[in-house]
């Protein structure tokens, strides 16, 4: 009997720690969002020159993973395209029809790049976003798609830009 106990106790927070990692335990609709630090940048002009003749760091892409959804359909741009110009916004196609709140965030080295909200298409079955992806940098793309009966799915994907 203490056996088949301890059994249960174990399976049960089993099963919360998936429902927790799979994000299950947030509310449908809310993000969250990373503090940012309140401490204030300062800076001498000795670190400005130095950090200017400091030779710039290589570029190295990014490979994300793709996490899709079982709804989704494709991405523009896809996931891991490294791009030598910016996207002028990032595109997600779906193959059932969106309902509000449907969002797209795309960040930057944990900053958002979005530059206005989301547009739905009038076909209901693909969402874009205005970016400033503008600097060779690693992207990183999350979203949220809703549906009319309720239902959402999350994923996330990435991309890189390389300026010449």
């Amino acid at each position: 009997m203490r056996n088949r106990f301890l059994v249960v106790v174990v399976m049960a927070a089993a099963a919360l720690a998936v429902i927790q990692g799979c994000g299950a335990g947030d509310k449908p609709g809310t993000r969250k969002s990373t503090p940012k630090s309140s401490q204030p940048s300062v800076s001498s002009p000795d670190s400005a020159e130095a950090e200017s003749s400091a030779p710039a760091a290589p570029f190295t892409q990014q490979s994300f993973a793709n996490r899709t959804t079982i709804n989704y359909v494709s991405s523009d741009p896809p996931n891991n395209a490294l791009l030598v110009s910016a996207p002028q916004r990032v595109t997600l196609n779906f193959s059932k029809a969106l309902g509000a709140g449907s969002f797209i965030d795309v960040t930057r080295e944990g900053m958002k790049v979005n530059t206005g909200q989301v547009v739905v298409a009038p076909d209901n079955r693909s969402m874009y976003v205005q970016v400033a992806a503008g600097l060779t940098a690693n992207y990183a793309v999350k979203y949220a798609a809703y549906f009319a009966s309720g239902y959402y799915e999350e994923g996330s994907f990435g991309f890189s830009v390389k300026v010449p």
